[in-house]
């Protein structure tokens, strides 16, 4: 069946042609899966020119055709070429596995320039993470603009209480509405042991490495626990850059959806797969995983069904519950390197109006109604989520080189 015209913006219109069949080479997206191919097959003049191309093309353009073109560059030795292929790439918002990728490849290609922003792990020096997973024998308590941060290791928790702050302005910058304001404020614990982190947030998952409790009446706070160690005793990185920004994710989400809308006295209620692929995209790290587990469940018409997969209202009900958290982060990540930030902010506010995702989506593209657009919608998003999986396997075969380029580039 034909999508809608005025669609077709959104919709990432790559469908991934099996081996068997001969892609069409006038058609934008079959020139991105060619690439691919030829990329594979080491034949990087043919690979950086199908992507260009694709790249370039006016009725159906193809962004990431930038990145396999820089890859290509990179592995035929023209740097430079590669570098500017990799600036193009980012310039269109891609969405977080890509992103993320380009960025360590870029951070490689220019030698670790001044104008790079190291991440957390590595602005942790040894010393620093084995002086943060000391739990020192007197509890301290810091404060920062909206956080206050509880636990036993005052250097830990005012990093904690920065890290805080910043990740909340990159969340309000990168997912909510421009001019949304939120009051958020928070108590932040952060607990020495899992034995002791199970005793004060019993509500938490039993794996988990930290959990958020939203406030349930207008002088309650809002919370959030966190797991100081691994079970190793060491720093649990992860829980800084990954637990840290999901939990406050999900609290900014709760605000926003709460504040007031004109003819409604209840929030809304987000499906659960949009407020879990909303707090996996704030994540710093990790995402590569759940791409790869979505495009192969999507491959083998093993995924879960779209409809299916936003009906669920209950935790118990995500089984399995990698797949649930994989999907949620694909979806949400499918539908938010689509649209731009104005777009984006728009669907979050007709959700928050009690619209479902696909009339939110409609009206946000004004799009007239279509009986098809569900079908339409579900078939664009599993093809994004197999082609991103073959773009993250594919251009990790040479991951090796490519780290080798990024971990021997020179400190500053």
């Amino acid at each position: 069946m034909r999508p809608s015209l005025l669609l077709l913006p959104l919709l990432l219109a790559a469908t991934v042609t099996p081996a068997t069949e001969q892609p069409d080479a006038t058609d934008a997206p079959q020139r991105l899966h060619q690439s691919l191919l030829a990329l594979q097959a080491e034949d990087y003049p043919q690979a950086e020119r199908l992507a260009v191309d694709a790249a370039r093309d006016r009725r159906q353009p193809q962004p990431r055709g930038w990145l396999v073109a820089a890859v290509a560059c990179k592995r035929s030795g023209r740097h430079a070429e590669a570098e500017t292929a990799l600036r193009r790439f980012l310039a269109t918002r891609p969405g977080d596995a890509m992103r993320r990728y380009a960025e360590r490849q870029l951070r490689g290609l220019t030698d670790a320039r001044d104008d790079d922003v190291p991440s957390l792990e590595e602005r942790l020096s040894p010393l620093e993470k084995n002086v943060f997973a000391v739990v020192e024998t007197e509890p301290s308590i810091e404060r920062s603009e909206h956080f206050t941060v509880h636990g036993w290791n005052k250097g830990l928790l005012e990093l904690i209480a920065r890290e805080a702050e910043a990740e909340m302005a990159r969340l309000r910058e990168q997912i909510l509405p421009a001019e949304a304001p939120i009051a958020l404020a928070a108590d932040i614990h952060v607990w020495p042991d899992r034995e002791a982190y199970r005793k004060n947030a019993p509500h938490a998952p039993a794996d988990s490495l930290g959990c958020a409790a939203p406030r349930r009446q207008p002088d309650d706070g809002h919370r959030i626990d966190l797991l100081q160690r691994n079970d190793d005793g060491e720093l649990s990185i992860p829980m800084l850059t990954n637990v840290l920004p999901h939990e406050i994710c999900h609290l900014m989400i709760e605000e926003f959806m709460a504040q007031a809308v004109p003819g409604r006295r209840n929030a809304a209620r987000l499906p659960l797969a949009m407020k879990e692929g909303l707090a996996g995209l704030a994540e710093n790290d990790g995402s590569n995983e759940q791409t790869e587990l979505a495009g192969a469940a999507a491959a083998a018409e093993q995924h879960i069904p779209l409809e299916d997969l936003l009906d669920i209202d209950r935790y118990e009900q995500a089984a399995p519950p990698a797949l649930f958290y994989a999907e949620s982060y694909s979806f949400v990540d499918f539908l938010h390197s689509r649209l731009n930030r104005r777009q984006f902010g728009e669907l979050l506010k007709h959700l928050r109006r009690g619209r479902d995702v696909h009339d939110a989506l409609q009206r946000t593209l004004a799009t007239p109604d279509d009986r098809h657009f569900a079908e339409t919608l579900e078939a664009a998003w599993r093809d994004h989520a197999i082609l991103q999986a073959q773009m993250l396997q594919i251009l990790g075969d040479h991951n090796t080189d490519d780290e080798h380029a990024v971990a021997t580039a020179p400190e500053r």
